[in-house]
């Protein structure tokens, strides 16, 4: 079905699907003739850019602030950025100047396929640095706090939005040549915006995602566009998180490249457990999802050439496991149990001492 009516910038195009479950249109491709001018010149967009480059490498700056409540706004992250990917890899970098609470002065974050992978190392050469292992089917930087997928030149999967919803898309045509697209999220009551424009190729340069309509955005994306040899990517990405309403804070990140190149050498190095640059005998904290956390123990001896060729979950799952773990999970245990028997002890004594006293305290007439 197709519906179109005027408003203030020109055209709405109101396109909706008929009702099939979600699983059946995942595995379907949309029929692009069903689709409205705006929505097939942003499809076309964006699958230009996924499957444009295979490999990319960036050097740029990052920065991050943070607003919490009734406190002013704070820079707490700020540094360099270098990034590679490859295949749907990639591995990024941030050599930090400011850095925060944690102290921590460099970050490394690697997503393999098998799972994503940080490490954080400081100044003071007595702090060891630590790794952390966080959810195997996710390919979101996010778990470890950088905002965006960088082996994706996009950030708005236009090609899954216009599949995956039976709800209707509402387009509306904007000054300059542009067009903003509205459709609902997972949620009953949540929906989204996403703005594209020519100049941009048509790549989406702006998402807004509200709780209703009545509640202030809760995440806003602002990318700017670059073309490079026929192909676009974005040169600049800026992200805003207000979580305010569930007694959070804002977090704001923003990041731009210096340099870019496409299609350029990367080496499988880069998507190792040995780029994280941890030293030997450094933990790694094995945050993996309804598992129960564990503390293992990186050794540079067991960076073999076949464990090189292996994925890095599967170079994780041969490290062992800290030996002090279990003794210093039971310890504080064992010393309660200790501490309570010591004063059941004493009071068992004090007693019997009051009782033995009584009785041997001679009658009086």
């Amino acid at each position: 079905m197709r519906l179109i009516t005027s408003v203030a910038f020109g055209t709405v195009w109101l396109t909706s699907e008929m009702l099939v479950s979600a699983s059946t249109l995942a595995g379907l491709d949309r029929d692009v003739a069903t689709l409205s001018e705006p929505l097939r010149l942003a499809r076309e967009a964006f699958l230009a850019s996924c499957n444009s480059a295979a490999s990319a490498a960036g050097v740029g700056s990052y920065a991050r602030y943070v607003t919490a409540l009734n406190r002013d706004k704070a820079l707490v992250e700020k540094g360099r950025l270098e990034t590679f990917t490859r295949e749907g890899k990639y591995y990024i970098k941030l050599d930090l100047e400011v850095s925060g609470d944690s102290g921590a002065r460099h970050k490394v974050i690697i997503a393999d396929g098998s799972g994503v992978f940080s490490s954080s190392s400081w100044q003071d050469p007595k702090k060891v640095p630590q790794g952390y292992v966080y959810h195997p089917k996710s390919s979101s930087p996010m778990v470890a706090g950088f905002p965006w997928d960088v082996s994706r030149l996009v950030f708005v999967d236009v090609d899954a939005i216009v599949k995956r919803s039976v709800n209707a898309i509402e387009v509306t045509e904007l000054p300059g040549h542009g067009y903003r697209a509205k459709c609902r999220t997972d949620s009953s009551d949540s929906f989204m915006t996403f703005d594209f424009y020519e100049k941009d190729g048509f790549n989406v340069s702006r998402r807004v995602v509200y709780r209703d309509k009545d509640a202030p955005p809760v995440q806003t994306t602002t990318a700017t566009w670059k073309k490079q040899n026929g192909t676009w990517y974005v040169e600049a990405l800026a992200m805003t998180k207000d979580t305010r309403y569930r007694q959070g804070s804002v977090d704001e990140w923003e990041l731009k490249y210096d340099s870019f190149d496409l299609n350029c050498s990367v080496p499988e190095s880069k998507f190792t457990l040995e780029a994280l640059n941890l030293k030997d005998k450094s933990r790694i904290i094995d945050f993996r999802p309804n598992e129960e956390s564990r503390v293992l123990v990186y050794s540079n001896h067991n960076q073999t050439p076949q464990n090189r060729l292996d994925e890095m979950l599967a170079q994780v799952d041969q490290l062992p496991l800290r030996s002090d773990l279990a003794t210093s999970r039971t310890q504080p245990i064992m010393e309660r149990t200790w501490i309570r028997f010591v004063f059941a002890a004493l009071l068992f004594l004090v007693g019997a001492l009051m009782i033995w006293r009584r009785r041997s305290k001679p009658a009086t007439n």
